[in-house]
């Protein structure tokens, strides 16, 4: 289980995700992006934020 969280400058929550891993798989279990950010594009970086050490950890296994 891993988590990506994302605060703004003052420290306030403005989204995250839950997610598991298992089998090479990633399953993200929560994300939630603050009602105001929604279309700011944080819901597309978290996702990126989460994949990223994924996808460097299956390029080295390959």
């Amino acid at each position: 289980m891993f988590s990506v969280k994302v605060t703004d400058e003052a420290g306030e929550l403005i989204g995250g995700l839950a997610a598991c891993t298992w089998g090479g798989l990633c399953g993200i279990e929560l994300m939630w992006v603050r009602e105001g950010d929604r279309k700011d594009g944080w819901g597309s970086r978290i996702l990126h934020a989460a994949e990223a050490p994924r996808l460097s950890y299956a390029a080295m296994t390959a």
